[in-house]
């Protein structure tokens, strides 16, 4: 039909398709991954490239549609599934690039591509943007491009990797992680940070939440009471902190703080595994605390030399909504009368509040030790609301802490 293989790769090429499919390629690729990970740039690369693969085929064996089409698909199928795992770990042995790919059968919807690549092929001649001259000229680069976008989306990994291996386990033999609890601490940590779900149809056993190309957090669950962590992020700074490592500080930190409010008795170890090259921080990897629920119970009382009358439960209801409205606090259990009420932000602070005689209301807090700070700010905040609306204020404290310590302040 053209003038044998290399006319017909150029041909291909050099077609507006070809150029769009292969920007395309390159943008997301290099750019859109990492600016906006989510679900559509995560398949983008799958079809353009596809595309761009399935009119290069059918540009080599322009007469073997159906041939062509077949290999593309088992080809795409085989490497998105764990069949292509042997042979991504053979490829360091011969001194290749290790290689690395998402598992995803719900990429194979790219493989749509490939009957329009080869619509486009059918009247290639009518998509050419420039005369043979140009074409001659420009063939050889667009060429070498596509090789090597088409290479680049098979994720070259390439980055001097370091890895931290970590895990939490239950201290108690009766206690046991719920699947679904672990996927919510894990969400509940790492998305506020940028990291997306990458498989997020393999159940709540285990996942992977990646941000780019550059970092990525996987776990899994091995027994009832213990999930192991692995977070593998780019070290190619040396000297000074990387912008990844401090997200993997970050991200190690956050999760920590999120299984620790979710499940009680859980004490954090470190994996080292020898068969990796992987640079440690003592810092990133120091056993830490987890942190321990506290209940702060304290009485504001009118001072003793008022005594023009009883407290009056709407006067105090819009005393302590005013009060806590600034840091965040919702009513969530409030009664009319304001006779008792309950505040809470979050997994930051549960707030409650009743009237338990003429003079005296009682507020009880409960949070978490590592909160300590936010709760005494928003305490001071309604002693002083409550005594500027009724003229003096007594005040009496008791802290208890999840290991039953007690401590009263007068």
């Amino acid at each position: 039909m053209y003038e044998g293989v290399f006319g017909r790769l150029r041909l291909a090429a050099t077609s507006w398709p070809g150029v769009a499919s292969l920007c395309l390629l390159a943008l997301n690729d290099h750019y859109l991954k990492a600016a906006h990970p989510g679900y559509l740039t995560g398949k983008l690369s799958d079809f353009a490239g596809l595309f761009l693969v399935g009119l290069l085929a059918i540009a080599v064996v322009p007469r073997r549609r159906v041939v062509v089409g077949i290999v593309i698909a088992v080809a795409f199928v085989w490497w998105k599934s764990p069949a292509s795992q042997p042979f991504i770990d053979f490829m360091p042995r011969l001194g290749l690039p290790s290689l690395a790919r998402t598992v995803d059968y719900w990429d194979a919807m790219g493989l749509v591509m490939v009957p329009v690549a080869f619509r486009v092929w059918s009247r290639i001649a009518t998509f050419q943007f420039c005369g043979p001259a140009m074409r001659r000229l420009i063939a050889v680069p667009l060429l070498a491009a596509c090789a090597l976008a088409i290479a680049a989306t098979s994720e070259v990994d390439s980055y001097p990797w370091a890895f931290i291996h970590f895990g939490a386990k239950t201290t108690d033999e009766a206690s046991t992680l719920d699947a679904r609890s672990v996927r919510l601490a894990v969400e509940t940590a790492v998305s506020p940070l940028g990291l997306a779900c990458r498989n997020c149809d393999s159940g709540d056993a285990s996942r992977r939440y990646e941000r780019g190309r550059k970092i990525q957090l996987d776990y899994e669950i091995v027994g009832a009471g213990e999930v192991r962590f692995t977070i593998r992020y780019d070290a190619t700074a040396d000297l000074f902190l990387s912008d990844e490592e401090r997200l993997a500080r970050a991200v190690i930190d956050e999760v920590k703080l999120q299984l620790s409010r979710r499940f009680r008795d859980i004490a954090y170890v470190q994996y080292l595994d020898d068969r990796r090259q992987h640079r440690m921080d003592a810092e990133i990897v120091a056993a830490t605390t987890p942190p321990r629920a506290v209940e702060r119970i304290f009485r504001l009382g009118r001072a003793a030399d008022r005594a023009d009358g009883a407290l009056d439960g709407e006067r105090l209801w819009a005393v302590v909504d005013t009060a806590t409205r600034p840091f965040g606090l919702l009513c969530a259990d409030c009664e009319l009368s304001g006779v008792a009420a309950r505040y809470v932000r979050g997994t930051d602070l549960d707030m409650t509040y009743t009237i338990v005689d003429a003079t005296v209301a009682e507020f009880t807090f409960r949070y978490f030790d590592d909160r300590a700070a936010f709760a005494e700010t928003v305490a001071d905040e309604i002693q002083l609301a409550f005594g500027q609306e009724f003229g003096g204020v007594r005040r009496a404290n008791k802290t208890t802490r999840s290991d039953g310590q007690q401590s009263h302040i007068q």
